[in-house]
């Protein structure tokens, strides 16, 4: 019975001490903005502004990005298509070959 008793107090130490651990992270994490929002050199405004230009400048990005991917997805289609058209003329033209060798 004692063991499962050294068990049980074990097992209850390790939730204490994960509590513990994610309380200090907690307060880490405060006190780490705390002091950023005191020695931040810029307002607020200012820091806004900036986040919107950000904002505006990665949207910006991203749609000359997708503009890109989609004329470079419509050249590889077209590709595929040219290759199908190619291949299936191949294909026609082995069969051809297949029916003038069979007839002579």
């Amino acid at each position: 019975m004692r063991e499962n008793d050294r068990s049980n107090e074990s097992a209850g130490s390790d939730r204490r001490g994960k509590v513990r651990d994610i309380v200090f992270l907690l307060t880490g994490i405060g006190i780490g903005c705390g002091v950023t929002l005191l020695l931040a050199p810029s307002s607020g405004e200012e820091v806004r502004h900036a986040i919107g230009r950000g904002c505006r400048k990665t949207m910006k990005t991203v749609g000359r990005r997708t503009e890109e991917l989609r004329e470079r997805a419509e050249d590889f289609l077209q590709q595929a298509h040219d290759l199908r058209e190619l291949g299936s003329r191949l294909l026609h033209m082995g069969h051809g070959h297949e029916a003038v060798r069979r007839g002579a």
